[in-house]
C-alpha cells in the first residue's frame, strides 16, 4: 500500500488562502500571502491556489473576481516559469468549463474570464518578453486560439514581426487554416501608428530592443461647412456592407439598449472635401440627427487613422455591456469596419490607400437619438468617398 502523502506547511497555507476566499465577510481582493507569493517567486503556491478556484463548485462573485486577478498578476511576472505556469492554468480552464457544460447536473463554473485566451493573450504580452512567448509561436497549430492571439497582442506592441521565424510560421499557418485572424499583417500599418496599447512604454523602448512603433496623433481640426447653396440633395442607396460597416460596434446591438445605423447615400452632384461638414450631413437625414439645426451638429476632419482608432477602441471595450472582443480580434474588426466604410476590397494595405483618398468626418449632435450618458458611447462617423459623390455613414449611441 502506497505512503499517504504528508502534508506541507505550504499545503496549510494555500487551504487558509482558500477558505478566506470562501468567507464572504472576509475584505475583498486576494489574501496578502498570495500577494507575498508573487512577490517571492512562490508561483507553484499561486498555481495551486488558482486551481483550487477552478475545482469550486458553487464560486461567489468575489472568487471569480480573485480568479482573474490573480492570473493576471501571474501573468505580468516576468519569466519561462511564471508563462508556463500560466498555460497550464488556462488549459485546465478551458477543460474546467467544458466538462462543466457537458454535464448538466453541474452547477455553472462562472465566468472564470471573459474573454477566456484572448484576455490570458494581452496579459502575457504585457509582462513577457518577445523572447520568452516566440517559442509558443514555434510549437503552435493554427487551432491555437491562445497563440493566435498572442501574435497579434505582440504585433500591437512590438511594431513588426515579420523577421520573426517563429510569428512568420505561425502566420502563414493561420492563413493557411483559414483562421480569422490569419489575413492580419504582422506588422503595424501606417494607420495603426497612431495608436498605442494603453500600457505602452511611452518614448522608451520595448523590450528585446524594439523600438516603441507609435507617434502621437495630432487632433482633428473642426470642419467648417461650405455655402448653404452648394449643399446637393442625397438619396440613400442599397448598401451590402452595411453590417460588416457595424461589427466594430458589436456590444452596441446585442448585449445593449443602444442603438446603431450604418447607411449610403448618393449626392445628386459632387461635393468638394472643403464643402464636407455638418450642414452636409444634416441634408442625408440619419436617424441619428432627425430633429437637428446646424448648430446642433458638431463635426471634425479626421484622418482614416482617427476612425480607425474609433472603430478599435469601440471594439475592444464593447460598451458597458459588453465584454469586448480582446486586440487581436477588435483590429480586426476595426480593418474590416473601415474597409466597409471606404468601400474597399482586398488586402488591409489596399484598404489604407483606399481610405487614405477618402474625406472623414467624427461627428455628434444633441438630438433625442444620441443618449449622451458619456460621450465615449456616442459614435458619429461619415466618409466621403473619392467620387466626391458616395457618403457612408455610421453612428452609434448607447448608455451605462
Amino acid at each position: 500500500m502506497a505512503a499517504s502523502r504528508r502534508s506541507s506547511p505550504e499545503d496549510h497555507s494555500v487551504q487558509r488562502a482558500l477558505g478566506r476566499l470562501r468567507d464572504v465577510s472576509a475584505p475583498p481582493g486576494p489574501p496578502p500571502a498570495v500577494l507575498t507569493w508573487l512577490a517571492s517567486g512562490r508561483l507553484d503556491l499561486v498555481e495551486e491556489l488558482l486551481g483550487g478556484l477552478l475545482a469550486t463548485r458553487r464560486p461567489t462573485f468575489e472568487m471569480v473576481r480573485t480568479f482573474r486577478e490573480v492570473l493576471q498578476r501571474l501573468a505580468r511576472v516576468p519569466g519561462q516559469d511564471s508563462v508556463a505556469a500560466v498555460l497550464r492554468i488556462a488549459d485546465l480552464t478551458r477543460a474546467t468549463v467544458a466538462d462543466r457544460l457537458a454535464d448538466r447536473r453541474q452547477t455553472s463554473p462562472g465566468p472564470w474570464l471573459r474573454n477566456g485566451d484572448r484576455e490570458i493573450a494581452g496579459w502575457l504580452a504585457d509582462g513577457q518578453r518577445l523572447a520568452l512567448l516566440t517559442p509558443l509561436f514555434a510549437a503552435a497549430a493554427p487551432d491555437d486560439e491562445l497563440a493566435a492571439c498572442l501574435l497579434q497582442e505582440a504585433v500591437r506592441r512590438h511594431g513588426d514581426l515579420g523577421p520573426v521565424t517563429e510569428a512568420a510560421g505561425l502566420g502563414q499557418r493561420l492563413r493557411a487554416a483559414g483562421h480569422p485572424l490569419g489575413h492580419l499583417p504582422l506588422r503595424l500599418l501606417e494607420t495603426e501608428r497612431f495608436y498605442a496599447p494603453e500600457r505602452r512604454l511611452e518614448s522608451r523602448s520595448m523590450p528585446d530592443g524594439y523600438p516603441a512603433p507609435y507617434e502621437s496623433r495630432p487632433r482633428p481640426s473642426r470642419a467648417a461647412d461650405g455655402p448653404p447653396d452648394l449643399e446637393p440633395a442625397a438619396v440613400e442607396v442599397e448598401w451590402p456592407a452595411a453590417r460588416q460597416a457595424r461589427q466594430a460596434l458589436q456590444d452596441y446591438q446585442i448585449e445593449s439598449d443602444g442603438e446603431a445605423e450604418s447607411r449610403l447615400y448618393l449626392l445628386d452632384r459632387p461635393l468638394g472635401a472643403a464643402s464636407f461638414g455638418g450642414s452636409a450631413l444634416l441634408r442625408l437625414a440619419p436617424d441619428c440627427l432627425a430633429g437637428a439645426e446646424g448648430r446642433q451638429v458638431r463635426a471634425w476632419r479626421a484622418g482614416a487613422h482617427d476612425v480607425w482608432a474609433v472603430l478599435y477602441e469601440q471594439s475592444l471595450w464593447g460598451g458597458p455591456s459588453g465584454h469586448g472582443r480582446g486586440a487581436a480580434y477588435s483590429r480586426a474588426a476595426a480593418w474590416g469596419a473601415l474597409a466597409a466604410l471606404c468601400g474597399a476590397t482586398g488586402d488591409l494595405e489596399d484598404v489604407e490607400r483606399a481610405a487614405a483618398q477618402c474625406a472623414w468626418l467624427l461627428f455628434d449632435a444633441d438630438t433625442p437619438w444620441y443618449l449622451r450618458v458619456n460621450e465615449s458611447l456616442d459614435v458619429g462617423i461619415a466618409v466621403l468617398w473619392p467620387d466626391r459623390q458616395t457618403v457612408a455613414l455610421l453612428a452609434a449611441t448607447d448608455s451605462d
